[in-house]
């Protein structure tokens, strides 16, 4: 134990040292002036001078980072300074060293997950989180990539899961950083095939990537697309033409909308990933309701839009308002809806939302975001806001897939994809692609080939109402 270590006019006590890391770094346990326990990162400076330039570039970008972005789901250093030498530290520190001093939280998303699965509610409120942080890196002008996102570079406080913190800054990289200096450095098991490949044009999709392969192993324990017994090479050769996911079940259930988002967001190209950590969880909490783990609620939501413009409304389920609206009618959109933050995205060439705040109201536009009073019975429904809980009757096209009956959106969801399956019409390909045969040719309206955001829509205008 070291007693105590004074740094740039900080005085921290009751030093205890926690944790060896990798290149002789260590972690020590320790109190602020005011009593706070506080983590003290200790980096020992490399004799070889490249190594130590390379040390010091790295050091004084997460110190830069501070000064950028403070985030609730960031854990940034509140001290960094470079030392010519640590007496207290002894022979620890022959070269001098880098430190950093940050917040103490004790444990990480590994050790939670050594103890099993997390639950789907868990890891949905653990990506929101993780997102939100990684969002905030990444709207930096040029954007910052963490670029080892991985269960224990994530820590979890005693407030639980939403509000886990990413840590470990060490190998943080702008996007479009053209010194090539440690492209490859990161954690193999969690990277994505460029990195692999040192491709010096990487992007937020990297960080993506490693996020959804994170979530997948908080879902079921393993790590998809990796085998420990293959070296660098055999690995990027399998991220890059992988083979299709494992049946992804959750708490007894095939989930497989969540699986068609992991596969995704883990595509080997970076343009067919999600745009951004934001919409991939947005797009794993609304597969997560269509897969049954937690149901969606009618909150009698009514919207209209202009007619060019279609709409979907999952906030129910923890999902997006999204509105098919092109990249270049964003100015129209926001004129037309004041102090609503929206964000593009690419895998379904539309606009969504999260924000569930009052009405909005222009000449053109009525949109709701929130929750009013249900309205009466007698009221049409728009497309688009249908109560998902509430019974539907199929017209003649859809029944002779899903059956005549009347039944609810979820088990009408349910039955419709049993029969994609059977029929394996899903494509083999492009997975969010649905191929229609003779039957679904007609509630396609005569496409023989639709996107599953365009299938739910299709879907709807097949149904009746009773106030119809």
């Amino acid at each position: 134990m070291t007693s105590s270590l004074s740094l740039s006019g900080a005085n921290l006590s009751a030093l205890e040292l926690f944790t060896e890391g990798a290149g002789s770094t260590r972690i020590y346990r320790g109190l602020s002036e005011a009593g706070a326990p506080v983590c003290i990162k200790v980096i020992p400076r490399k004799n070889n001078a490249k190594q130590l330039d390379t040390q010091r570039r790295y050091f004084l970008e997460e110190k830069a980072l501070v000064k950028q972005v403070a985030h609730p789901n960031l854990r940034l250093p509140t001290l960094a300074i470079e030392l010519d030498s640590v007496r207290e530290l002894g022979a620890l520190t022959p070269n001098g060293a880098f430190i950093f001093v940050y917040p103490w939280i004790e444990r990480s998303l590994r050790e939670h997950m050594d103890n099993g699965c997390l639950a789907p509610s868990a890891v949905l409120e653990l990506g929101a989180a993780l997102a939100s942080g990684l969002d905030a890196l990444h709207g930096c002008k040029p954007p910052y990539l963490h670029r080892d996102v991985k269960p224990e570079n994530v820590l979890v406080p005693e407030a639980g899961y939403s509000q886990a913190v990413l840590s470990d800054f060490g190998i943080l990289r702008r996007s479009g950083d053209e010194n090539t200096t440690a492209l490859f450095r990161g954690t193999q098991r969690y990277m994505p095939p460029e990195q692999f490949k040192g491709i010096e044009a990487q992007g937020v999709e990297l960080d993506v990537y490693s996020l959804a392969l994170v979530l997948w192993e908080a879902l079921t324990g393993e790590v998809p697309l990796f085998d420990p017994q293959l070296d660098a090479f055999d690995l990027l050769q399998l991220r890059s033409d992988p083979p299709e996911l494992p049946a992804l079940r959750v708490d007894g259930r095939d989930c497989e909308f969540m699986a068609d988002v992991f596969e995704s967001a883990l595509a080997p190209d970076p343009a067919e990933r999600p745009g951004s950590a934001g919409e991939l969880i947005v797009l794993l909490r609304e597969a997560a309701s269509r897969d049954g783990l937690h149901a969606l609620t009618d909150d009698g939501s009514g919207f209209s839009l202009p007619d060019r413009w279609e709409s979907e409304d999952n906030r129910a389920s923890g999902g997006a308002f999204w509105v098919e609206a092109s990249s270049e009618e964003e100015s129209e959109l926001r004129r037309l809806t004041p102090g609503i933050e929206w964000k593009y995205s690419r895998k379904r060439s539309a606009w969504y939302t999260m924000d569930k705040s009052t009405a909005l109201r222009t000449p053109d536009i009525s949109l709701r975001l929130s929750a009013p009073t249900r309205p009466p019975a007698t009221r049409k429904i728009p497309d688009g806001a249908v109560p998902f809980l509430k019974p539907v009757r199929p017209n003649d096209k859809l029944a002779r897939i899903v059956g005549p009956s009347p039944l609810p959106r979820t088990e009408l969801t349910t039955r419709l994809w049993a029969y994609i399956k059977r029929k394996g019409l899903q494509d083999k390909k492009n997975r969010r692609m649905i191929n229609a045969d003779d039957a679904l040719r007609d509630v396609f309206g005569g496409r023989s080939q639709v996107s599953m955001f365009d299938m739910t829509k299709l879907v709807s205008r097949n149904l009746i109402y009773d106030d119809e």
